[in-house]
């Protein structure tokens, strides 16, 4: 996150940071360390390097595509595995997966022709 002296002047070009910084400034700034005493903090990941997920319900022709739309990945795990869950975040910030005990609820693009479609 930008520092004292790290923040442009009106006379400077603008800085310039890696989006992973700005991600995680967003994804700190949106959501609290812990949202009541019965979270730990070990409980919750957020990872920001790609990699394919069995579970999901990509339309065959377009999971290659999946790499380049993924940011972050958050992710609960429990002992009880009926409380675990997923989400995906695409770089637009769109959630474009969400996976839990039930399935998938944000299922991506399972048609032909529907490729990104947010709904």
């Amino acid at each position: 996150l930008p520092t004292e002296s790290h923040a442009p002047s009106t006379s400077s070009a603008p800085t310039i940071y890696p989006a992973s910084i700005l991600a995680q400034a967003i994804l700190e700034d949106m959501i609290p360390d812990k949202a009541s005493s019965h979270c730990q903090a070990t409980d919750m990941n957020i990872g920001y390097t790609y990699k394919p997920n069995s579970e999901s319900n990509w339309y065959e022709d377009a999971k290659a595509n999946e790499e380049y739309l993924f940011l972050t990945e958050m992710k609960h795990e429990d002992d009880n595995a009926s409380r675990e869950w997923s989400i995906r975040i695409g770089t637009g910030g769109n959630i474009y997966s969400f996976i839990g005990p039930f399935g998938e609820s944000v299922p991506p693009q399972t048609e032909y022709a529907a490729h990104w479609v947010e709904d």
